[in-house]
């Protein structure tokens, strides 16, 4: 390993913690990391390749316990395009998960996800229109599908992305900041 960072960490337990992030690659790329706490040592786990990516990034971590821990971030496609990424960690391995491109949008990229179960997870970040405005993206996690969400902007907003999610059983709340005018304001929002 050339470089590596760590960006996000989540634990369970004092000796059950996943920690993600990215390294370099011996090509120059970077690709996604996962470390593994037991509560004496650190091990890193292998993550899944993405086909034809150059870079992949994991850019948040949440878990529901020890055995369930879902990773998110972003990859550039084999096009040039970033996509969401989404990993999900049983206790032993890594697996993708598919996560879509909103509909009429270029580009996505997550920056944090939130999970309450094995199975129910939500991810936030931002999507690329096809004239490159940039805007908030949610997407929701049940049972392995994830789906995308209504995600609203105040009506003045010209751009804006979310970078935070917080989740309970019930509801979740993000936060990110959007582009009114000439200023960029932070604002946060609930989901149900």
């Amino acid at each position: 390993v050339l470089s590596a960072a760590l960006v996000s960490v989540s634990c369970t337990a004092v000796d059950a913690c996943v920690a993600v992030g990215n390294h370099e690659t011996a090509a120059g790329g970077q690709t996604s990391l996962a470390d593994v706490w037991n509560g004496s040592t650190w091990s890193v786990q292998h993550t899944p390749a993405v086909t034809g990516a150059l870079t992949v990034m994991l850019s948040s971590v949440s878990c529901a316990s020890a055995r369930a821990c879902t990773a998110v971030g972003w990859y550039d496609s084999a096009a040039g395009t970033q996509q969401p990424l989404a990993e999900q960690w049983d206790g032993h391995t890594w697996s993708l998960l598919t996560a879509p491109v909103p509909s009429g949008s270029a580009a996505a990229t997550f920056a944090a996800v939130s999970c309450t179960s094995a199975t129910a997870c939500v991810a936030v970040g931002a999507e690329r229109t096809v004239t490159g405005h940039q805007l908030p993206l949610t997407e929701r996690e049940a049972a392995g599908a994830w789906t995308v969400q209504s995600t609203p902007m105040p009506a003045s907003a010209l751009q804006g992305r979310l970078t935070a999610v917080s989740c309970t059983a019930t509801s979740c709340v993000s936060v990110g900041d959007y582009l009114n005018g000439a200023a960029t304001v932070g604002r946060g929002h609930a989901h149900q």
